[in-house]
């Protein structure tokens, strides 16, 4: 558990990149909350295989989040392309990375959650990356939120193999109800990236099963006994490309369903 570290501690970014989360940084968060609580610990786990070309930008848009009390764990599946050398570049603002075969993306994340401390959790896959300031903004609404809230669910983005920018549109609710349409909707998109929740609603959902194809069901079971609360803010971005899972049996970007692995 750390302070994010700034621009300049990290290694620098390949020549040809710029901007967020490569040449820009968020700024670093006083040390307490407004109220004058300590920021509660966010834990991110990123499940990762083979996506060298993209896992760098994830890393950088988690460290960069200027946030005070913050957990980043990766477990990688034992991938053969350039992802262990990058994530080694990263080691020393890591909690803990792995790079071992696995069972798939469920097991990583559950491997990941089983390693963490954190009173907010999210996973973010190896070719998403986070907004400027979003754990924050995070942080802010669960600490504005009552005791029934489990999740707070942001604004997500796509972006395609052109590097066009898309938002799809923002659900009016998330319920039990909703979620139990959209598991037979391919059309709906839930912005899994832009999803944070309690280690309460965790434990009670939780773990992901393995058997399990998607991983809209870990939403359906927390709804069961939590709220999900809307920030209409951007919180978190997604790659849409031909190895996504979602990509390759959709012609939409639904980021409740799981990464190909």
């Amino acid at each position: 558990m750390t302070r994010s570290p700034r621009l300049r501690d990290l290694p620098s970014p390949p020549p040809n990149k710029s901007g967020w989360p490569w040449t820009e940084e968020t700024e670093q968060l006083s040390a307490s909350m407004d109220d004058g609580a300590s920021w509660p610990v966010v834990s991110i786990v990123t499940p990762s295989y083979n996506q060298g070309q993209y896992i760098e930008e994830t890393i950088r848009s988690v460290l960069l989040q200027g946030y005070p009390n913050l957990e980043y764990i990766i477990i990688d599946g034992g991938s053969s392309d350039q992802t262990t050398e990058i994530i080694r570049k990263y080691e020393p603002w890591l909690t803990y990375w792995v790079s071992e075969s696995d069972r798939g993306q469920c097991d990583a994340i559950n491997k990941g959650f089983s390693k963490s401390t954190g009173r907010i959790l999210n996973w973010l896959n190896s070719d998403d990356f986070l907004e400027k300031n979003a754990l924050g903004r995070v942080a802010t609404a669960f600490g504005a939120a009552d005791e029934h809230v489990g999740a707070v669910v942001g604004i997500g983005c796509w972006i395609n193999e052109f590097g066009e920018i898309f938002q799809h549109s923002t659900p009016l609710e998330i319920s039990r109800d909703t979620l139990l349409r959209w598991s037979v909707d391919a059309a709906v998109e839930f912005p899994q990236p832009a999803c944070f929740f309690t280690r309460d609603a965790w434990e009670f959902g939780g773990p992901l099963s393995l058997d399990l194809h998607y991983v809209l069901a870990l939403w359906i079971k927390i709804a069961e006994q939590f709220r999900f609360e809307l920030l209409p803010e951007l919180i978190a971005y997604a790659h849409r490309h031909r190895a996504a899972k979602t990509v390759g049996e959709s012609p939409y970007c639904n980021f409740g369903r799981a990464a190909a692995r």
